[in-house]
């Protein structure tokens, strides 16, 4: 195993939830800070079509990590975000949209290379929490009332 190297998958089954909207909810990547409670900032500072250019900021207590982030939009389908700057060699956080009877499932994939081991060794002690809060988040956005397009 590599210490500096994290890697989760993840899995939501979102009955009544159309898959348009939680493609919505998850290309609005300058909303992120209005309901992912680490993140303060996340700003497209450029846009060449399907592929946008975002500076972010997460906070966790007195510790911010301020990176650049490259989103690759599938609409409709999912987008795949990633980073080589900040606290990480390299992230990649993928998320796909399938639609069902009743709604639909958004599953992720999530690869942390970091740079520094006390980082990655935060990281593997906080992840699950982080990551419980961060879909659970995403979840009830999904689910509040109709997003505008």
């Amino acid at each position: 195993m590599n210490p500096l190297l994290l890697r989760r998958g993840w899995r939501m089954r979102l009955p009544g939830v159309e898959p348009a909207r939680a493609y919505r909810v998850i290309s609005d990547v300058e909303a992120y800070p209005n309901f992912l409670t680490a993140m303060t900032e996340a700003r497209v500072v450029e846009r060449q079509g399907d592929r946008w250019f975002v500076d972010n900021c997460f906070a966790i207590g007195p510790i911010e990590f301020r990176f650049r982030s490259q989103a690759d939009l599938r609409p409709t389908q999912g987008l795949t975000i990633s980073s080589d700057d900040g606290p990480w060699r390299r992230m990649t956080l993928d998320w796909r949209i399938a639609a069902t009877c009743d709604g639909c499932v958004v599953e992720g994939d999530t690869e942390l290379h970091f740079r520094s081991l006390r980082v990655a060794a935060l990281a593997r002690i906080a992840w699950p929490e982080i990551e419980r809060r961060v879909l659970g988040a995403l979840e009830r956005r999904m689910r509040e009332a109709e997003i505008s397009p």
